[in-house]
């Protein structure tokens, strides 16, 4: 979901609304039927992850295929 968030540059709350709506991003997210996480459990994860292990998450899931670097 920290993923979706930053590639759709949205906030905690709009990733929370957005997943919850979505089947294709529950599916993506790995929540299928189960409750979306909430927005401060999305800021927890943010932080226990920490930004740089986040930022370099982010940009390998935006990484295009067979881009070397």
């Amino acid at each position: 979901m920290l993923v979706l968030r930053r590639l759709y540059d949205w906030s905690y709350e709009a990733t929370e609304r957005n997943v919850s709506d979505s089947l294709v991003l529950r599916q993506f997210a790995r929540v299928y039927l189960e409750p979306a996480p909430d927005d401060t459990t999305l800021i927890r994860w943010a932080a226990l992850i920490g930004p740089g292990t986040l930022e370099a998450l982010n940009e390998q899931a935006v990484e295009r295929p067979g881009r070397s670097g």
